[in-house]
């Protein structure tokens, strides 16, 4: 089958002859027709975005995961449409953390979730 690979940053993106993956029990393959290719992998693949390790993982994002992520995901989704029922941002804001202390990217939650139902919170 044919695969574009970029070997390493910065290095030359080829799309090449490569053998066909192995189905084992419990996997499937799927044909990818198109992907998206988001405009900050242009810098990373020449270099000017030296490594690309995101510290957090956030769905469509990210290294693969098992099934369990769709689980997890699915629970803190529910979570989230719980907590902006309240009455305010701060009390939305406060229940998620207050559910998931261990969450390392809270400036996430505080700066893209919650302002998105809460437009007017400060």
């Amino acid at each position: 089958m044919k695969a574009w690979r970029l070997s390493t940053p910065g290095g030359e993106l080829e799309f090449r002859d490569v053998a066909v993956p192995l189905v084992r029990s419990g996997t499937v393959l799927v044909r990818m027709e198109a992907v998206p290719v988001l405009t900050y992998l242009g810098q990373f693949i020449t270099e000017k975005l030296p490594t690309y390790r995101p510290a957090g993982i956030y769905p469509g994002h990210g290294k693969a995961a098992g099934l369990e992520l769709i689980s997890q995901t699915r629970t803190y989704l529910r979570n989230f449409a719980d907590a902006i029922k309240s009455s305010d941002a701060k009390t939305a804001e406060q229940h998620m953390l207050t559910k998931y202390p261990e969450y390392h990217v809270k400036q996430f939650l505080t700066t893209f979730s919650i302002p998105a139902y809460y437009p007017s919170a400060p």
